[in-house]
């Protein structure tokens, strides 16, 4: 988690850049022509995921996505798309069956 200002939410749900090398690394290090299977687990969904959202939740609050507010925000989906071995991404964080 990191904290910032923003209107409707304090903080978001981050990576830092040694989580992210380490991440990239292990993924390059299991290459899917040598038969890896990746499954990766995340607390908040990467940007690029298709997930749908309630607008006046998760867009207005700001901490829908991992890394919502970095620049770092697209480095998770564009690595799934440069590694066919990542085969699932399984995140939660969002609230789709409540009633807000």
């Amino acid at each position: 988690v990191r904290f910032r200002s923003a209107p409707f939410s304090s903080h978001e749900v981050h990576v830092d850049q040694a989580q992210i090398e380490w991440f990239q690394k292990t993924v390059e290090a299991h290459p899917a022509d040598e038969g890896w299977k990746i499954l990766v687990f995340s607390h908040a969904p990467i940007m690029g995921s298709k997930l749908r959202v309630l607008q006046n939740v998760h867009i207005e609050n700001g901490c829908a996505w991992l890394n919502h507010c970095s620049d770092s925000r697209s480095i998770f989906i564009d690595t799934i798309k440069r590694n066919p071995q990542i085969k699932l991404w399984f995140s939660g964080h969002f609230h789709l069956s409540h009633d807000f």
